[in-house]
């Protein structure tokens, strides 16, 4: 399809256009273990893209044909390079969802794009949702990734944006806490996953995204959970490995005295998960 698409892009542009689109076609593919488009081809995408404009070929078929390239161009400085319109930046996140397989879930995968924030767009790209429910009782379930992206503390217009998706992954977030606001912001959120990240606590009003399922923060430096937590009865799978209150979880299960003072906040988090019957990785 996407050879498909190219081709006619080519067959319907002006002599100058198709030179430049062959430019863009030739930039190479990416090795097994490439995850990122490099950013000398990132430039040559976006130098080719502002030339096929001045040779007349529409923006969305530049966009289109650049999109189904083996490189895509990241994101964030395409947003940043072209004054594109809003339906044009939809296009242009549209190629970055990866429809539901055996092994993954529906996502919108930004990861590792140089975003400093989230689009706002997010909310208005198309991701078909998986059901993880029952066909008697549907539960829509669609991700959203944004990990490895240098992202400023997420604001009210992030949040929006998050708010169309019931997996957030923020993996790599570089800040200590999340927004108070986002428990509220979010109300169809099931997994949340914070790892690798420079996260110290979560807000209590986190407890405000009632239908939390899933919560990780692996290798971060998380002591506890807030109490508020309590409330979140469908929470059932913490991930906490290579983390402050992991290794306190361990001691207690070694059989270390939950009332020193360096584990009863892990201790009072493991009474918490008890009674909610939730169960957590370390």
């Amino acid at each position: 399809m996407t050879d498909d698409l190219r081709a006619t892009i080519r067959s319907q542009a002006s002599p100058g256009a198709t030179a430049l689109l062959d430019q863009l076609a030739a930039l190479g593919t990416p090795h097994n273990d490439e995850r990122k488009t490099p950013r000398d081809v990132h430039d040559q995408q976006v130098a080719t893209l502002h030339a096929l404009a001045a040779a007349g070929l529409p923006r969305q078929d530049a966009l289109r044909f650049a999109l189904a390239a083996p490189w895509r161009p990241l994101v964030g400085p395409l947003f940043a390079a072209l004054p594109l319109t809003r339906a044009e930046r939809v296009l242009v996140l549209q190629a970055f969802v990866r429809p539901e397989d055996d092994q993954h879930y529906p996502v919108l995968d930004l990861s590792r794009q140089e975003l400093d924030h989230v689009p706002p767009e997010c909310a208005d790209v198309v991701v078909t949702p998986a059901n993880i429910g029952s066909d008697d009782q549907p539960v829509p379930y669609r991700e959203i990734n944004l990990g490895y992206n240098p992202l400023t503390a997420l604001d009210g217009a992030a949040l929006a944006a998050l708010a169309a998706f019931e997996g957030v992954h923020l993996i790599a977030y570089k800040h200590a806490t999340l927004p108070a606001e986002l428990g509220a912001a979010l109300p169809r959120l099931l997994l949340l996953n914070v790892s690798w990240g420079d996260l110290r606590e979560f807000p209590a009003e986190l407890a405000q995204a009632t239908r939390l399922r899933s919560l990780r923060f692996n290798w971060t430096s998380v002591r506890e959970l807030p109490e508020t937590f309590a409330t979140l009865t469908d929470l059932h799978t913490i991930e906490a490995s290579e983390t402050p209150l992991g290794e306190a979880l361990i001691a207690l299960a070694d059989g270390a005295d939950p009332t020193a003072p360096h584990l009863a906040a892990a201790a009072r988090t493991r009474a918490m998960l008890d009674a909610l019957g939730a169960s957590i990785e370390l």
